[in-house]
């Protein structure tokens, strides 16, 4: 089955996907990397590459 049959797919997904990952990211795989929540709270530049639609900033 196409996209085109589920009107509200991505929109849907994007709500799960952002509720349930975002205290995942803090809580466990910033912390991963030495200095990366310090460097990231100075106020590094970063890209995001990923799929979907964009949401918008998150500070």
């Amino acid at each position: 089955m196409s996209y085109e049959r589920f009107e509200r797919f991505h929109e849907i997904m994007a709500e799960e996907s952002f509720q349930t990952t975002v205290s995942a990211i803090d809580d466990h795989i910033l912390p991963l990397v030495d200095g990366l929540v310090a460097s990231l709270e100075r106020g590094i530049e970063t890209v995001d590459v990923g799929c979907g639609r964009r949401l918008g900033s998150v500070s």
